[in-house]
């Protein structure tokens, strides 16, 4: 059975390959490849709350910062969580070290122990969502 900590960090790997796979196919082959992978968004027909993430990756890329904030403020965390994240998972596995883990616990904990902070993250979520429904994404 797997660790919590080897399975986080499949999971992370997994998710990370796969942003930058999609990342990918949207930036080098937008014009032809255009779809919506969002299973909330295609059986409410209602945003979610990420929606527009990767056309605002795709605008920070494209210099138009402004704009990738307008479309889904989520596109600048997603981006930081794809340029980081990576790298943090190697050092630990070539270093033998738990640091990435170790960091997440102490985010998660610190979210559930404190309930001010838990609840500016969920009202953030809310509005970004409601946001998204308003720009009908």
């Amino acid at each position: 059975m797997l660790s919590t900590k080897k399975r986080l960090y499949i999971v992370m790997s997994s998710l990370c390959v796969l942003g930058y796979i999609w990342m990918t196919l949207n930036l080098f082959f937008s014009d032809s490849y255009q779809t919506s992978v969002c299973l909330f968004h295609r059986i409410s027909g209602l945003p979610c709350p990420s929606c527009g993430t990767t056309r605002a990756i795709n605008a920070i890329f494209n210099g138009q910062f402004i704009n990738a904030f307008l479309i889904n403020p989520l596109g600048y965390f997603a981006l930081l969580i794809l340029l980081i994240v990576p790298f943090w998972l190697i050092y630990d596995i070539f270093r033998k070290q738990d640091s990435f883990y170790q960091t997440f616990i102490k985010v998660e904990n610190k979210i559930k122990q404190t309930k001010p902070l838990a609840l500016v993250l969920i009202s953030l979520a809310i509005i970004n969502w409601i946001w998204n429904i308003y720009k009908e994404l």
